[in-house]
């Protein structure tokens, strides 16, 4: 997973756009979820009562692929814009 948030980064680097911000929230709820899976195996190991999960991976995911859309989508309209005005 950290691989995907390098990609970003370089991908944002290349293209001079600042991404720190996508880039900085992917991060950390990503730690956050990682410590919220140790805080709920421990409590599962101590209590023996199971914990619901939640994957906050797919919604990073989903977020992602919706910002890169929206982005897709903006630089094609500008350039069906600049085709128009030819």
């Amino acid at each position: 997973m950290l691989l995907v948030i390098f990609s970003f980064w370089v991908f944002g680097k290349i293209n001079d756009y600042d991404m720190s911000y996508i880039l900085s929230w992917t991060f950390f709820a990503l730690s956050l979820a990682e410590l919220y899976s140790i805080i709920s195996n421990v409590y599962e190991i101590r209590t023996g009562n199971k914990v619901k999960e939640y994957d906050a991976v797919a919604i990073i995911l989903q977020y992602v692929l919706w910002w890169i859309k929206e982005r897709l989508e903006y630089f094609l309209k500008g350039k069906d814009e600049s085709r128009a005005k030819d």
